[in-house]
């Protein structure tokens, strides 16, 4: 579709605006590494300005790694300071990898803007130049029912 009323990837722009806006956030693996990328909107921008009550640029965004393998699951944090990149990660432990984009506030409230897909690992050979990363092991929580009380007064 060429034409004016058109975009190159085929989505319909209505009063100078695009019909659709994506959050991405993807794994992808290659021989050696994975590559992590993600982009956020400007609409989800907005709407994370709303629910958290502070100016985006104010946010903390980060992208956490998760890593789970017969012997743990673990974890790791990188802070993103830009709407949309990428990131190389080598020398990964054999294992299923995912990742979420989380934005936090100042009050410490997070919400997960996007998760990722999964991607299998197995270990290849190890490249020295490239960085160790610190995995931290996540912790399971405990998913039993408690008992509580809740009790309601009617005044008249």
């Amino acid at each position: 579709m060429n034409n004016k009323q058109t975009n190159k990837v085929g989505s319909y722009i209505f009063r100078n605006k695009h019909s659709v806006y994506v959050d991405t956030l993807s794994l992808i693996s290659y021989t050696n590494y994975l590559v992590l990328s993600w982009s956020i909107v400007p609409s989800t921008k907005v709407l994370l300005e709303n629910i958290l009550k502070e100016d985006f640029n104010d946010l903390l965004v980060k992208v956490a790694v998760y890593c789970k393998n017969d012997r743990q699951n673990s974890s790791i944090d990188f802070g993103v300071n830009k709407d949309a990149d990428a990131i190389r990660l080598f020398n990964l432990p054999e294992g299923l990898y995912y990742c979420e984009l989380i934005a936090i506030n100042s009050q410490n409230v997070s919400i997960t803007v996007k998760c990722s897909n999964e991607v299998k690992r197995s270990l290849i050979q190890l490249n020295e130049d490239a960085p160790n990363y610190q995995w931290v092991e996540v912790k399971e929580r405990d998913r039993s029912w408690q008992s509580y009380i809740s009790g309601y007064t009617i005044y008249e």
